[in-house]
């Protein structure tokens, strides 16, 4: 659990900073609604998604419920990191320049 508080604490701050970077003063208050709107909705449907299967007879194959549902966070968890590392831009150092003159 303190591993769990330890990543919301640091990816919803980071969510947050991502949504209102490029929206006006203005929209501040919009772009902020939206993004806690999907992050409220993703996780909702994240844990029903995962406890449905956990607890379904035929799709956890006998494992306990919980297991199955923690797995899954695992392997999405893991899936996100791996799609965040593929379609993040590459910042490129620039070369040091030589001073003129």
């Amino acid at each position: 659990m303190i591993l769990l508080a330890c990543g919301m604490a640091t990816g919803l701050v980071a969510l947050q900073n991502a949504a209102l970077h490029a929206g006006t003063e203005a929209d501040a208050g919009v772009a902020s609604g939206v993004q806690r709107c999907a992050d409220q909705l993703g996780g909702a449907s994240g844990i029903a998604v995962y406890v449905s299967i956990g607890f379904s007879p035929h799709l956890s194959g006998g494992w306990d419920p919980f297991t199955v549902a923690y797995g899954l966070a695992a392997v999405g968890l893991i899936a996100a990191v791996i799609a965040f590392l593929a379609l993040s831009p590459r910042r490129r150092l620039a070369a040091p320049q030589e001073p003129q003159g």
